[in-house]
């Protein structure tokens, strides 16, 4: 594991001129050393290190001559001086990737990585270094992915001056005054899965995340350190800060944190907005957020409360919510609900008016439908026509809703079967209809139609003389007899089958 020093600019791959001969192996350390080194190959394991002068870069043309992606497998980048980035990147497009970028010995607001570039960059880590030196610093229109941003020390672990997308897994508080994992002056999206406030004494005023600019912010998850001032977020610029899960730390009666907070909206700008959709207080009763914060206005939105120290949890959902709150149809008659502004509509008939065994409500209906109380056909036939028995016919599952069903499909079987038998006799008599009732044709020549029945009519309330039994296959002619007191009795007389 040497160090290997520059002797001249070039690109690396010339180690003839660049190292004066020397190759460096995976392992070893090598230093800008006063030159400019250009990355023009692809290199593993290697520390590429400004000492004092110079710097490394990689332009566009090594970007393309490596087919759009330039790896820097297992590769780290140390800034130990001022006056420069260690690697500038200037690529247009593709992807160059490397292990970890430490801002170390770097001051005056330089960083191991300047991004100046519209390509792209994916990362392990950015590491901030002294008060003034950077891990990375995003100041292009390109796209930046970094697994933890972080800020040991009071220097930055990225800060992003320009406008393109930033993408971090994880955002930790710095270990000292001012030491914030992300700070944004610039502007564009940033997406940050976690973000952790400080837990250390020492990382006064050092949020994870400090939106100081215009920048939109997307935090999944934001937790309270408990560090004075250590925010996970801080809106202090004209953006927004868009924050899924606000949680608070365990300061409070029988805590040991000090108040701090997850969230902070610290601004009067009229433009910037913080958001945040849930929020979850700590073990203690502390409150996640400070400032001005509003809720995200979606349906999902969650308030968890403490109702003692370390006790149990109330949670508050919004009562838009369609799983939590069932529609009107899906609630007893007249309950009540949804503080007020709903009415249940789904009538519950009694175990009493439902059949035995039917499930009902929480139980089984108990009726039994007794042999006299099934209507004749002839009752059935009356009561259709009556107005009681219409109000319920409309209503499915009711007795009356069903003998309507019943009466209506004996009716249309009785018209199938006398069509059928009209047909029939048409044309075994030789008469062809050409369409229509076949009835009419069987008139014209003299026939009397007779509607078939099921059952036996009254003979003396029915109207007409003959009535056609369909069960029996009979045709019936009324006889009238008359007594001595001039009264008359009728009854039925099979005359065919």
């Amino acid at each position: 594991m040497a160090i290997v020093n520059a002797v001249a600019s070039g690109n690396y791959s010339n180690y003839a001129v660049t190292f004066g001969g020397i190759e460096p192996q995976p392992g070893d350390t090598v230093r800008a050393n006063s030159f400019t080194v250009t990355i023009d190959i692809p290199l593993d394991s290697i520390i590429l290190e400004r000492n004092a002068f110079g710097a490394f870069q990689i332009t566009q043309t090594q970007v393309q001559n490596n087919g759009g992606l330039l790896e820097l497998t297992n590769c780290d980048v140390y800034n130990q001086s001022g006056s420069s980035h260690a690697l500038n990147l200037t690529h247009t497009s593709g992807l160059v990737t490397l292990r970890d970028a430490y801002g170390a010995g770097a001051t005056g607001g330089w960083s191991a990585i300047g991004a100046n570039s519209t390509g792209s960059l994916v990362l392990r880590n950015a590491i901030g270094g002294a008060s003034s030196g950077y891990g990375v610093t995003h100041n292009g229109n390109g796209e930046v992915t970094c697994e933890n941003a972080t800020a040991p020390a009071a220097g930055y672990g990225i800060v992003k001056t320009g406008n393109g997308t930033l993408n971090v897994t994880n955002a930790y508080s710095g270990g000292a005054n001012n030491g914030v994992a992300i700070y944004i002056p610039g502007g564009g999206n940033i997406f940050v899965q976690n973000a952790f406030g400080g837990f250390l004494s020492t990382s006064s005023l050092a949020p994870a995340i400090s939106n100081n600019g215009s920048g939109y912010v997307y935090v999944e998850n934001a937790y309270a350190g408990n560090a004075s001032s250590s925010r996970a977020v801080d809106n202090t610029g004209s953006g927004f800060a868009i924050i899924t899960n606000a949680i608070g730390n365990d300061y409070g009666p029988g805590g040991t944190n000090i108040i701090s907070y997850a969230v902070s909206g610290s601004t009067n700008s009229s433009t910037s907005r913080t958001f945040v959709k849930r929020l979850v207080c700590g073990p203690y009763g502390a409150l996640p957020v400070s400032g001005a914060v509003f809720i995200d206005p979606s349906i999902d939105n969650v308030f968890q409360f403490r109702l003692a120290p370390n006790g149990a949890t109330k949670t508050l959902i919004d009562s838009s919510i369609n799983s939590q709150v069932p529609d009107p149809d899906d609630v007893r008659l007249g309950t009540v609900y949804d503080n007020g502004d709903k009415i249940g509509a789904c009538a519950v008939p009694l175990p009493g008016q439902t059949l035995l065994g039917v499930p009902v409500d929480n139980t089984v209906g108990t009726a039994v439908l007794t042999e006299d109380q099934v209507p004749t056909p002839e009752q059935i036939s009356e009561a259709v026509h009556t107005e009681d028995l219409r109000t319920y016919e409309e209503t499915p599952h009711t007795l009356a809703w069903a003998l309507k069903v019943i009466t209506q499909a004996i009716s249309t079987y009785n018209q199938q079967r006398q069509k059928a038998f009209l047909t029939d006799i048409a044309a075994k008599r030789g008469k062809k209809s050409g369409g229509g009732n076949p009835a009419w044709f069987l008139e014209k020549e003299g026939a009397t139609v007779i509607v078939p029945t099921s059952f036996e009519p009254d003979p003396n309330t029915y109207r007409d003389n003959y009535y056609y039994n369909a069960k029996t296959n009979a045709l019936y002619v009324k006889i009238i007899t008359k007594y001595k007191d001039n009264t008359a009795v009728a009854s039925w007389k099979q005359v065919s089958q």
